[in-house]
């Protein structure tokens, strides 16, 4: 489950020291992401990611500024424009302003409010 109301914080995207790929893992949320796809600035369409262990990767190369959409397993998606500035370096966390509890909407059914896990 990706966190709710009753954990708070925002999301953060950590690009990972990884080559040749990109490789991307988010903070805070990962656990309900079923996919995630990057844009450059520009870009007409979004490259799926893969996921390996907690990270996500793509065999790409990448000029900032990125936009990050995450698709959650209830269908529900986000997309963050520009997260990853132009001058983006690995090895570097870069916050959003969607809040954990702003993610919450992205199920189809929420499971209330004693079912949260915020770990």
């Amino acid at each position: 489950m990706v966190g709710s109301a009753w954990c708070g914080g925002n999301i953060v995207f950590h690009v990972e020291k990884s080559s040749p790929n990109f490789a991307l893992s988010i903070k805070g949320s990962n656990k309900a992401i079923t996919k995630v796809d990057v844009r450059e600035y520009g870009a007409d369409n979004f490259d799926p990611m893969t996921k390996s262990g907690e990270s996500w990767t793509i065999s790409k190369t990448f000029k900032g500024p990125l936009n990050i959409r995450l698709i959650a397993e209830g269908g529900g998606r986000r997309v963050q424009d520009n997260v990853i500035p132009e001058n983006w370096k690995a090895g570097t966390d870069y916050p959003t302003k969607l809040q954990k509890a702003y993610l919450w909407d992205l199920y189809v059914e929420d499971p209330g409010p004693n079912e949260h896990n915020c770990d």
